[in-house]
């Protein structure tokens, strides 16, 4: 009698654990999702994001620029390129960071002025932008004629999010993203 006792509250616990542990990760993601958007918003008021938007503001013919996660690897308008390795290819169309590895080993290059010199900017100014990206967390920058996209996540699990200036102001029509105000053309996004 006591054994099937013991063995009632090991499938009791093993039950609780089953079901309250996806509720735990649900609830703490909501958490972090608004302790992430609370610091996200504030990153505008920083000189250094205002010394980056200045500079990104500057480069009309930058349209993307990225850190991967491997930070041996980057992407400056389509080209992913491995600067350890001196090699580069194309961006791949929405792929896994495998395939941006794998793309980036596929060409050689002599030095990254002369692979970016068609680009409109050079290395030390990437190098720079890159330096800038680290200190605010920002793993990706994407521009349009007159959007600028600072994502601080970018993830097929977890969606994207970040802060977008836009001069025209900004509504979401999907119901799977946010967009908020935050002030100056700045708004706060995320994106499931």
């Amino acid at each position: 009698m006591n054994t099937v006792i013991r063995i009632f509250k090991v499938i009791f616990i093993i039950c609780a654990c089953i079901i309250g542990l996806p509720i735990l990760l649900y609830t703490a993601g909501y958490i972090y999702r608004d302790v992430t958007k609370f610091n996200d918003k504030r990153i505008i008021q920083k000189q250094e994001f205002i010394s980056l938007h200045n500079q990104i503001l500057q480069l009309d013919s930058l349209k993307n620029i990225a850190i991967l996660p491997d930070i041996s690897y980057v992407v400056i308008n389509k080209h992913v390129i491995n600067n350890r390795k001196r090699t580069f290819g194309n961006e791949p169309d929405l792929g896994f960071y495998g395939e941006y590895y794998e793309e980036a080993g596929k060409n050689k290059f002599g030095s990254l002025d002369s692979l970016l010199k068609n680009s409109g900017i050079d290395s030390i100014t990437a190098f720079g932008i890159f330096d800038k990206m680290k200190k605010l967390d920002i793993v990706d920058i994407s521009k349009t004629d007159k959007v600028i996209y600072y994502r601080k996540t970018v993830s097929a699990m977890w969606g994207e999010r970040g802060i977008i200036y836009s001069p025209s102001q900004l509504t979401s029509k999907n119901p799977r993203e946010t967009i908020e105000f935050v002030k100056d053309k700045f708004y706060y996004f995320d994106k499931d």
